[in-house]
């Protein structure tokens, strides 16, 4: 606080002539709490809508048309062949439905496959750039400029999510094997102490914990290295060797921690409440008894816009909050007003 004071006591007593070039409207740029951060998210995407969402339905609608006419021609036949009332299934027709909705996902209902992931990823760079402009410079990023600028380094973030998601299944695996070896043990402890019912109740309560535990330790992984993979690949231009270790530097163990708890909490809510939005639509189209070929593309319609809106959300708070911890570590508000101090001062 001291070297902000300092640096705005010297722009205010400048007595250059032109030093009216200096007393342009500086950008607020100060420590916030979190509630602050999820809230202005939500003001920030109501207010510049219309940009964001034409920079992510430029790169997410051909996505979503393309996985939903794979879906129907695609998937749908073996859906409809598969016999789930049969007790022995055919290891190759489970594992080919398994590939096909891990690659197209379920467009119907808002849950992406691997392309559409990607095509996000990708989409998620001009916008990254689009956000930080409206938060650090006073002359936003126009369409054209965001898409050249951040288009070519996002596609350095699809092997680094590829790498995230290795180490969160590695984690969740590392966890879960942990969790049996104690499970064994309790187990063996509860047969000689306590009745079959209370070790039932017992192993209950300890199967719910290890997916909770398991789940919280592997997003407090993604949070500490991989959290603002985007801004820094496509804002520092980082290479993807460096990412987690910068990752890391933002962080304080404070921060981490408050952090780590915000994404295990921000997910499930965000999820629970995109499936809120979309669980009544079949209620809705079989009591107006709308047909099954307007009633399909429409739910998917509905669908692509609430996964847009979920996915632009996320990116501004991710955006807000490396802003945030790059105030807290680096400063960002006094180096922001320094180099538009330097560069009124070339304009001299």
């Amino acid at each position: 606080m001291a070297v902000q004071r300092s640096v705005q006591n010297l722009v205010e007593t400048s007595k250059r002539p032109a030093s009216a070039s200096l007393t342009r409207p500086t950008v607020e740029t100060k420590p916030m709490p979190l509630m602050a951060i999820l809230d202005s998210s939500f003001d920030l995407l109501r207010t510049e809508y219309r940009p964001l969402l034409l920079l992510s339905a430029l790169f997410y609608l051909p996505a979503h048309v393309i996985c939903y006419a794979l879906q129907v021609i695609w998937m749908r036949p073996d859906i409809l062949q598969f016999d789930y009332t049969s007790r022995n299934i055919p290891t190759d027709t489970v594992l080919s439905l398994l590939g096909k909705f891990l690659l197209v996902g379920s467009p119907s209902t808002a849950v992406p496959g691997f392309f559409s992931f990607c095509v996000l990823l990708v989409a998620s760079g001009p916008l990254c750039l689009y956000v930080l402009s409206l938060l650090l410079d006073e002359k936003p990023l126009s369409f054209r400029q965001a898409l050249k600028q951040g288009l070519a380094p996002a596609f350095r973030l699809i092997p680094l999510a590829l790498i995230a998601i290795v180490v969160f299944i590695g984690a969740l695996f590392v966890m879960q094997m942990l969790f049996y070896v104690i499970l064994a043990l309790v187990m063996w402890m509860s047969r000689t102490l306590f009745a079959r019912d209370v070790v039932a109740v017992v192993a209950f309560v300890l199967l719910f914990v290890d997916l909770f535990v398991s789940f919280m330790v592997a997003v407090g992984i993604i949070t500490r290295y991989f959290l603002f993979a985007c801004p820094l690949i496509v804002y520092e231009k980082l290479p993807v060797g460096a990412v987690w270790e910068r990752n890391a530097s933002l962080l304080s163990r404070s921060q981490a921690l408050r952090l780590w708890i915000t994404t295990t909490l921000l997910l499930p809510v965000v999820l629970c409440l995109q499936l809120a939005a979309l669980s009544p639509l079949d209620y809705v189209f079989d009591h107006f008894s709308f047909p099954p070929l307007l009633s399909e593309p429409l739910q998917s319609l509905i669908s692509f816009v609430v996964a847009l809106i979920t996915f632009l959300y996320i990116v501004i708070v991710v955006v807000k909050l490396y802003v945030d911890c790059r105030i807290r570590r680096e400063a960002l508000d006094v180096r922001l007003l320094a180099q538009r101090l330097y560069a009124g001062e070339e304009r001299l």
